[in-house]
């Protein structure tokens, strides 16, 4: 079995990439008939695409899905 890629459902995915890409620093590799955004970050491939993320949960012990991200300088991350 070979790990494929993370999808990440967005209402506007062409406007989420720029956080992606300009915050978090992930490599573009694609944008697929103007609404699917390929990026890559350290090796792995993610993909922007276009749906509701309706899920509302009071508590991350709740949610379904997680991301974690590490950073040696957060301040560095937040004045982006």
């Amino acid at each position: 079995m070979k790990f494929g890629h993370i999808e990440i459902f967005s209402e506007d995915p062409l406007k989420s990439k720029d956080f992606y890409l300009n915050i978090l620093g992930f490599e573009l590799v694609e944008i697929q008939h103007e609404k699917f955004v390929w990026m890559k970050y350290c090796g792995t491939e993610f993909l922007l695409r276009p749906g509701k993320n309706d899920l509302k949960v009071n508590q991350y012990k709740d949610s379904n899905t997680g991301i974690v991200l590490y950073t040696n300088d957060l301040e560095k991350i937040k004045a982006k």
